[in-house]
């Protein structure tokens, strides 16, 4: 077992098992409940391959903790915020990265779909966008495909009407946190219908790449796909662990619970 403290760049005291992908709490003061475990005969709907899901069904893909938070610390909820934390584990299936399933976000009172800020604690990851129209709760049209690549240290700001996939490029567990509000819903069904999102990201022949296909199931838009690096993206509150904006400094992340505000316009170059 090799062991990785993600205390620094997380804000808690969580540590990383690189064999099996599970965090620990070494304080013993956090919540860290039992992970969700989400097993790659689940994604078989979200994979460019289904058939190379048969061998590996019962495998896990992907580890999800709901609601980290200090075990004396009530901030997170009176603010109307969430922290996640996901393990992805490193592989392919079918020539395709290991990835989650996927989602769109619900809309708010006032019709706009909650924004999300992600951190990449470890590992490599490129992060999947398909901006759309219409319902998230259903099969929404996409406009464009964005592809951003990112490492540890990397932050991300996902606007409103964006839906979104985690992919795990790298040979080791990819953990990610993320803060959102406790209102927001994520619907799963439109990728699902479409066999994955609008982009694929599958092994290229030279190492340490990675090639970006469009879905064919979804129509070809004249937008494409944009390949972007996220250190290249306007930098959004760094230097303060994701936890501690969120249950501490909430004026600073206010876009996260009221999306009208507009203040993801850090990200608007998007």
């Amino acid at each position: 077992m090799t062991d990785i403290d993600l205390t620094d760049i997380s804000g808690l005291p969580l540590h990383l098992d690189t064999e099996t992908g599970l965090l620990t709490d070494r304080s013993g003061g956090l919540r860290l409940d039992e992970p969700g475990r989400r097993r790659f005969g689940e994604l078989r709907a979200v994979v460019a391959s289904p058939d190379a899901v048969d061998p590996i069904a019962d495998e896990v893909a992907y580890l999800t903790y709901r609601d980290v938070r200090q075990a004396t610390e009530a901030g997170l909820a009176a603010n109307g915020l969430r922290y996640d934390v996901t393990v992805t584990l490193p592989g392919m299936v079918g020539g395709e990265y290991v990835k989650t399933a996927g989602h769109y976000h619900g809309l708010d009172a006032n019709g706009v779909s909650w924004p999300e800020i992600y951190d990449v604690l470890f590992g490599e990851a490129v992060f999947v966008l398909q901006q759309a129209e219409g319902d998230p709760a259903g099969d929404p049209a996409v406009r464009r495909g964005i592809v951003l690549v990112a490492s540890a240290g990397d932050r991300l700001v996902i606007p409103p009407n964006f839906g979104h996939v985690t992919v795990n490029i790298g040979d080791t567990p990819l953990v990610v946190a993320d803060l959102v509000a406790r209102a927001s819903e994520n619907h799963y069904q439109g990728y699902a219908q479409r066999r994955g999102g609008a982009v694929r990201v599958l092994a290229a022949f030279e190492e340490n790449t990675f090639e970006a296909v469009w879905n064919p199931a979804y129509p070809e838009t004249p937008a494409g796909i944009d390949v972007l690096a996220v250190a290249d993206l306007p930098v959004f509150e760094m230097g303060i662990p994701l936890y501690r904006l969120g249950a501490e400094l909430p004026d600073r992340v206010a876009f996260l619970t009221n999306p009208a505000s507009r203040g993801f316009e850090i990200h608007d170059a998007l």
